[in-house]
């Protein structure tokens, strides 16, 4: 079987603007419900043969079952496995009305840091870190140690983060507050107008952060009838049952809860937003610059610009289309692109000239259009394909061959949990299959900020006042202070 790990941008828990920033369904737990294990069907190795030779794995037969106290297990079986690895997913994004970023990430490493007090003694690896609309806490053990492990992690997450943690936490995050730059100003605000979520929970605030909003915080985000739990190892979910049921007798939600449960990832991890639909840059109907102020570092030049919008990623096609082409505007200009199901998010970050803005601009869109415009190479679309498949191998040696992560992003890519299985393998091939007409019609449909469907944001964070008085009087601008 071969293995991989998707190429997923990692951010710090206080850059949460992309990480956090998922399109999603949020759904409700009743809390006593515990469903019978349900398995998925093992894929078939000849669904896949051509994908898997690209780092997309044939899975094992992979068992679910949601406890007694709410969580959702997924248990990916393999006999042969040394490392036990857990990755449990707690969605954000679904809460993002409740969830200001700095509490959040305060509660988060707070909670990190209590499991890796609890689980002192054992060889063990303890990382928290971010997703798409979701914090993830990752753990790697011994297989020996299974039972032990989640008896603790469960301890750790059902007590409120330590005090005297907290305030030592909240101190060192609020004093990088000041260090915030420009380009993660501007990317939070584009996000948050293109996903409908607040700013405060992706750009952290000083104000409203304290051990009570922390406590707050970490209750709605730990809460385990949201929460998904991976598993990877040597035991079947059967010979788990024991310590997976220890672990939901410790490990209970603080709040009652009457409605019926939600039994799939999708629906826990998701939230559904309508993106903008109008909107161009620079041409008309043309879409406001917004221009932030405060807390972000005056960029070098005439300011960091970023302008985004939402595109299609319904299905692999469509998915294999964005890739590739955020992988070939990449070698022109700085494209990022988080994938969370039906939807994408693409952002092109860019410094602008302070002699002349307008113009970098403009050199900006032009180049981003050029994408619809210029003939593309079959070898050079393989080539594009083949090094972000083989960068999936690459970052699995790296990472210990990972396979919770890679489970994770495949149920990113899919729209039913029944499909997770093949969703790597029918985007590797996908990836493989698209032809250079194809990918020039995606550009065409997605990626002309002055012609295509509308739907693009901007904004401009760390500019001088002469820039934005030379931009001024030739596109409609909005000032936003963030002092």
């Amino acid at each position: 079987m071969s293995r991989g790990k998707s190429q997923r941008r990692r951010t710090g828990l206080l850059g949460l603007a992309l990480a956090l920033a998922a399109t999603s369904a949020s759904g409700c737990r009743n809390r006593k419900r515990a469903l019978a294990p349900v398995s998925f069907d093992p894929v078939q190795a000849a669904q896949l043969d051509e994908a898997d030779r690209h780092a997309a794995p044939v899975w094992p037969r992979v068992e679910r079952q949601i406890l007694a106290n709410g969580l959702l297990v997924h248990v990916l079986h393999e006999a042969e496995a040394v490392d036990l690895e857990l990755r449990i997913l707690f969605p954000t994004a679904p809460k993002a009305n409740k969830l200001a970023a700095l509490p959040t990430a305060v509660a988060a490493l707070a909670t990190r840091d209590e499991i890796k007090r609890r689980l002192r003694g054992l060889k063990v690896a303890v990382v928290m870190d971010s997703g798409p609309g979701r914090i993830e806490l990752r753990i790697r053990a011994s297989q020996s140690d299974a039972a032990t492990v989640l008896s603790r992690v469960a301890l750790g997450l059902a007590r409120a983060p330590n005090a005297r943690r907290v305030g030592i936490l909240l101190q060192a995050e609020t004093a990088r507050l000041r260090q915030l730059d420009a380009d993660t100003l501007a990317s939070s605000y584009v996000v948050a107008r293109l996903l409908d979520l607040p700013i405060e929970h992706l750009l952290p605030r000083e104000a409203g952060a304290d051990p009570a909003a922390v406590e707050r915080a970490w209750k709605l985000f730990s809460d385990p009838r949201d929460a998904v739990l991976i598993v990877h190892g040597a035991e079947t979910l059967d010979a788990l049952s024991g310590p997976l049921d220890e672990m939901a007798e410790r490990w209970k939600a603080s709040s009652p809860r009457l409605r019926a449960p939600v039994e799939t990832s999708l629906e826990r991890l998701r939230r559904e937003v309508e993106a903008p639909r109008k909107g161009h840059i620079l041409d008309a109907p043309s879409a406001r610059l917004w221009v932030l102020e405060g807390a972000a570092k005056s960029a070098k030049g005439g300011g960091q610009l970023v302008l985004g919008r939402v595109i299609d990623t319904s299905t692999p096609e469509a998915r294999a289309r964005a890739r590739l082409a955020q992988r070939l505007l990449q070698q022109k200009v700085d494209a990022r692109l988080v994938i969370h199901g039906a939807n994408g998010t693409l952002l092109i970050s860019h410094r602008l000239s302070s002699k002349d803005p307008l113009t970098s601009i403009k050199r900006l869109v032009d180049e981003v259009e050029s994408l619809s415009k210029e003939p593309i190479q079959p070898e050079r679309l393989t080539q594009a394909a083949r090094l972000w498949l083989g960068a999936r191998v690459v970052s699995a040696s790296l990472d210990g061959e990972d396979w919770t992560g890679l489970w994770a992003e495949a149920i990113d890519l899919s729209l039913d949990d029944e499909s997770i299985g093949l969703a790597l393998g029918r985007d590797a091939a996908a990836m493989l299959e698209t032809t250079s007409a194809e990918l020039q019609e995606f550009a065409r449909t997605w990626v002309r900020p002055r012609h295509d469907e509308g739907g693009w944001v901007w904004a401009l964070a760390g500019a001088d006042p002469e820039i934005r008085a030379a931009l001024d009087a030739a596109l409609p601008l909005e000032d936003i202070s963030f002092d």
